[in-house]
């Protein structure tokens, strides 16, 4: 049995889980929020944001989805389909993590473990990242309606958007307080949250520089900021002075929401509850 599993197992399992609502602080400068559409208004995302590479809500995109519904329940998902084996990133970050295959069933254990009382901080940090569990479960994929897709049932029909070629599919799956790095991708991006709530930040610096990009030339995509809000006087200390100073966009994704991420955009995201994500990479 692999280590991470055992430790799972061990830590994780023996708990009685009780489900809990956390109440987070996140202050959302009204000034500061990503511009938001409603999904009768898919003209807008193609005419305006996609033309000019600007971020934007679709409150309420995917509310349509059977996965809505059925995946709230993570208890569900995992006696359903708990004896899959994931990926999971292990590790306070993807640059410095190491990944391990286990049981979705064990995972999402832990995935509820975050999100109660019971985690005070021992618990190692996964993440199921970027994985296109839609593919290795059927079932999972008859629950969503690809905004890509023609068929009737597609109440937000992007059809064709940039050069009409869908990259990849994937899918996140996190407990509450899990942070990805700020990073930017080469490809744009319909995120879809389709339970619990995520928080993110679209950066617009002036200068590239004042990312600090990382040196490796395999994560010169990522920042080497870990931490986003901080004071200035914390900044100089870290050797980051100019990252304060970055303009940004931000809002808080609730399930049912959609958000266009243009391509080459630096952002920053966390998990604010147990959330579990789809998002579709396209050209």
């Amino acid at each position: 049995m692999l280590l991470i599993e055992k430790y799972l197992n061990t830590t994780i399992r023996h708990h009685i889980f009780k489900r809990t609502t956390r109440l987070f602080t996140t202050n959302i400068n009204n000034n500061n929020k990503i511009d938001k559409i409603n999904a009768s208004e898919i003209n807008l995302l193609k005419e305006h944001y996609f033309e000019n590479q600007e971020p934007v809500i679709i409150e309420n995109g995917i509310q349509h989805w059977p996965a809505i519904q059925k995946w709230s329940d993570i208890e569900w998902m995992k006696e359903t389909y708990g004896n899959h084996i994931v990926p999971v990133e292990v590790g306070k970050n993807y640059v410095d993590s190491e990944q391990h295959e286990i049981p979705l069933g064990a995972y999402l254990d832990y995935v509820m473990k975050k999100d109660t009382k019971l985690d005070h901080g021992e618990l190692p940090t996964l993440y199921l990242a970027q994985y296109d569990l839609l593919n290795q479960i059927q079932e999972l994929n008859d629950d969503v309606i690809s905004p890509f897709s023609h068929q009737d049932t597609n109440k937000f029909n992007i059809g064709k958007i940039g050069k009409g070629d869908l990259y990849s599919t994937n899918m996140w799956i996190s407990g509450a307080n899990t942070a990805s790095n700020t990073h930017r991708d080469p490809l744009n991006n319909i995120f879809c949250q389709v339970v619990g709530r995520k928080y993110f930040r679209i950066f617009s610096p002036e200068n590239e520089e004042d990312m600090y990009p990382n040196h490796s030339v395999f994560n010169s995509n990522t920042s080497r900021v870990e931490k986003v809000d901080c004071s200035q006087k914390e900044f100089d200390s870290a050797g980051f002075p100019n990252f304060y100073n970055v303009k940004y966009k931000e809002y808080i994704l609730q399930s049912g929401d959609m958000l266009f991420l243009p391509k080459y955009q630096w952002h920053y995201a966390t998990s604010e509850t147990i959330s579990v994500s789809v998002n579709y990479w396209f050209l």
